[in-house]
C-alpha cells in the first residue's frame, strides 16, 4: 500500500476527532511548507509572483492537505499562486523534447 493510499483514512480519522491523525496531517502540511519556504528563500523569490505547483499522488486523495498547504503558502510568498499539477511530469518532458527536436526551444545542458 502506498503512502498516498493511506491519506483518505487519516483524513477521515482526523475529521472524526482523532488527535493523532490530526497531528499527522498538520505535521505533513508544516513540513511541505517549510520545504517550499526554504526553496523560495534560497532563490530570493518570496516577493515575486510565481506558481507553487502541488505535485504528487497525495494531493488528489487528500484535499485537506492541499488546501492547508495553499493557505500557509500565502504567508511564505504572498504574490504566489498555488495550484495542483494538472498533467503528469512526463507529459512536460515529452513536450520539451519534441519542441527541442523541432528547434522551438533550447533545453539547458547540465554539467556533472
Amino acid at each position: 500500500m502506498s503512502v498516498a493510499a493511506l491519506g483518505p483514512i487519516v483524513q477521515q480519522a482526523s475529521e472524526a476527532g482523532d488527535p493523532v491523525a490530526t497531528r499527522v496531517l498538520e505535521h505533513a502540511a508544516e513540513e511541505l511548507v517549510l520545504a517550499a519556504r526554504s526553496v523560495a528563500t534560497k532563490l530570493e523569490m518570496r516577493g515575486d509572483p510565481f506558481p507553487f505547483i502541488l505535485a504528487g499522488g497525495v494531493f488528489p486523495v487528500l484535499p485537506w492537505l492541499g488546501y492547508e498547504v495553499a493557505r500557509r503558502l500565502v504567508e511564505v510568498a504572498p504574490r504566489s499562486q498555488v495550484r495542483l499539477l494538472e498533467q503528469e511530469p512526463a507529459v512536460g518532458a515529452v513536450c520539451l523534447a519534441l519542441a527541442e527536436a523541432n528547434g522551438g526551444v533550447r533545453i539547458p545542458r547540465y554539467k556533472s
